[in-house]
């Protein structure tokens, strides 16, 4: 078994952090959405990487095991484009839509799937080939690939749709006001499917809203197996599950950073695997280590790379001037 960390304490990460390919992180447990740049957390505890110039609409998503990072871009032409956090490289496949994001990778790590409000396509890493996924005309707004790889469920808006990844007739599961399915909705014995929810307003005195996730019984016709409620929240999403008897979820409260909670199916907290500081807009993980991975509680600050070189020499000019000026340093009493 490897050695999978995240950091404890991630920075707000500015506009210089270095690249992923200027140094590749090897493997990435998370991957995290800040608006403009995506942020690879590596799975040594230590280090963040960023995505930045590819990234343009489409933030990724990580493979399986965290060696990679897949996103679409449009420019020059529609291109599905496989980054390798291992050595700096990069793949480009042709996609068949403009406008696409990649929704999910299949456990083998082999296969993907991508696409955007008009359809969905299956491409295969191998051959390069695209296949259409007959969705009857419905926009995929989540995917979740069961972990055998043989089912795939898909929230097209009003339910879930779940069918063989080889095609058939789909089951549909409807869905309450305002939930969807997570990203790695499945359980790890593919049985139980997770879906979420905000409730408004909270119950907690302060306001925001109660994040509620269920988790259906796919052998016993979709009923509710669990629901884990999250109180007085003002921001909070499923990330996946972390074992049959947790999920991890992304939670912010009031004057908080963001937080990367592990949680009993009773709603109970068991840990904080990272904190992060800064705009999160999502979190994505690396579904072959939600199991795995663990807090870095060694208190190494995290590592965002050196600065590039005109940065290191505003800082350096800075911090002359307030030594001709007479003003303190940075750090002096």
């Amino acid at each position: 078994m490897i050695d999978v960390y995240a950091p404890v304490e991630v920075p707000r990460c500015p506009d210089w952090t270095m690249s992923w390919d200027a140094d590749p992180p090897g493997r990435a447990a998370f991957a995290v959405d800040d608006g403009e740049q995506t942020l690879l957390l590596a799975t040594d505890g230590r280090r963040v990487r960023m995505v930045g110039a590819e990234r343009l609409e489409d933030p990724g998503q990580l493979s399986p095991d965290g060696t990679r990072l897949a996103l679409v871009v449009d420019r020059p032409v529609p291109t599905v484009s496989v980054l390798d956090l291992r050595d700096g490289s990069r793949r480009g496949f042709p996609a068949t839509v403009r406008g696409a994001e990649v929704l999910s990778w299949l456990p083998s790590g082999r296969r993907l799937l991508y696409g955007n409000d008009e359809g969905m396509y299956l491409l295969d890493l191998e051959t390069g080939r695209s296949d259409a996924y007959d969705l009857s005309g419905e926009e995929p707004r989540e995917v979740a690939v069961a972990p055998e790889g043989a089912r795939i469920a898909v929230d097209v808006g009003a339910y879930v749709r779940i069918a063989p990844l080889a095609g058939g007739p789909p089951v549909r599961v409807p869905l309450p006001e305002d939930a969807a399915l997570g990203a790695h909705g499945w359980s790890p014995d593919g049985r139980m499917l997770a879906v979420g929810r905000e409730i408004t307003p909270s119950r907690d005195q302060r306001g925001g809203f109660d994040l509620v996730i269920t988790a259906l019984d796919t052998e016993r016709g979709f009923r509710p197996a669990a629901q884990v409620s999250v109180v007085g929240v003002v921001a909070g999403a499923f990330v996946g599950w972390r074992s049959m008897n947790s999920i991890l979820l992304l939670e912010r409260r009031f004057e908080e950073p963001f937080r990367l909670v592990v949680r009993a199916l009773d709603g109970q907290e068991i840990e904080t695997l990272a904190r992060l500081h800064g705009s999160v807009w999502e979190v994505r993980a690396a579904a072959g280590l939600l199991e795995v991975v663990r807090p870095n509680l060694d208190g190494d600050v995290v590592d965002l790379g050196v600065p590039p070189r005109w940065q290191r020499m505003t800082g350096a000019m800075r911090g002359a001037f307030r030594k001709e000026r007479g003003y303190p340093s940075a750090g002096s009493a």
